[in-house]
Parts: structure tokens; sequence; C-alpha cells
């Protein structure tokens, strides 16, 4: 940008004349969007009795398009029987630090029930126009009373508008307390 300052008897116009440069050019550059990306997911038990798990990951958006993104848990165990199921208690998400970061609207309703016989989730959303850049994603579950086998977590992110293929995207949210006391987890009404 030229920048000149006129003083003395010139006049406005021979300012303005005299700003002007003596050659323009235009310059013009493409920006392409990123991907979307998911870290290696990692659990920690965070209490016993009932067991408590929290897995997290972090999700990058820099497609650029707002578009929202799905995450969906699958939960198998050779040793699950049909009835039983894990109950997501929540899922917060934070801002990585040093992320340009608009933090997902998840509308989802906690706490939801997750198959422990290997059919998909749906565990946390971002709604168009939120989710954007890095965010860490953080969902807290129970654990079956009683279950001992090896459990196997497994996250998947996906682009809309595929929510009606996850088999939990419309179950009724479980009773925690029931979860708790009886060690099942049937819907509530």
């Amino acid at each position: 940008m030229v920048r000149r300052r006129c003083i003395g008897l010139v006049s406005a116009a021979a300012c303005a004349l005299t700003a002007a440069p003596a050659h323009a050019t235009t310059a013009s550059v493409a920006i392409a969007g990123g991907g979307l990306t998911m870290s290696t997911p990692s659990v920690r038990v965070v209490s016993q009795n009932p067991t408590e798990l929290e897995l997290t990951t972090t999700v990058t958006d820099a497609r650029g398009t707002g578009s929202g993104w799905f995450l969906s848990l699958d939960a198998n165990s050779a040793g699950a029987t049909s009835d039983g199921s894990l109950v997501v208690t929540g899922a917060d998400a934070t801002c990585v630090a040093g992320s340009a970061c608009t933090p997902p609207v998840n509308p989802l309703s906690y706490p939801l029930t997750a198959s422990l016989t290997g059919s998909r989730t749906l565990l946390f959303e971002a709604d168009p126009s939120s989710g954007l850049g890095a965010q860490s994603i953080a969902a807290r579950m129970i654990v079956p009373a009683g279950f001992r086998s090896a459990l196997n977590l497994s996250l998947s992110l996906s682009t809309p508008p595929s929510p009606s293929s996850f088999g939990g995207a419309t179950s009724l949210p479980c009773s925690v307390d029931r979860i708790v006391t009886e060690g099942n987890c049937f819907p509530t009404r």
C-alpha cells in the first residue's frame, strides 16, 4: 500500500494523483481446504464399581466447509450377550491449545446405549458450522456390572448425511441409575 502525505500548497487532486503507484499488478491465490482427521483413540479407567471408562481422541476438521461430522463407536466383546450394553453418560469437546477452533455443537442427548456386539452407535456429532479446527473429544461410559471380558472399542469419523446408518442414533436414552443398581440398560420411556 502506498501512503503519501501532501503538505503545503498542493491541491487535494494533485495529492491523489501522486499517491497512485506507477505500475499496478494483480496477484491471486487458490486456498484449498485440508482434511477431516482423527487421532488414535485412548481409553482409561476412571473408576471401579461401577467400571467407568473415558475414551478420548482429537478430531481435526481443516476442510473449511463447515459441513459438520459424526463420531461413532463400535464396541465388541467375545463375552458379550445380546442384552449387554455400555452406557455412554456424556461426551465433551475442548479446543486443542493453539488451534483456531470453532467448538462443535453436539445435539445428542446423554445417557445413551452402545451395544457390545459390534453395531455402530452415534457417539458425538458436530452440527454444520461447528467443530472446525482441532478439538479433543472425551466420552465417558459405564461398563455393565459383572462384565469380565476383553472389550474392544473402535471410533469412526464420518461426514454428513449418514446419521441414520448408526444403530444407536435413534435409540432412547438409557437409565444410568438402572445400569448402576441392576447391571442392565433398558431404555427409559
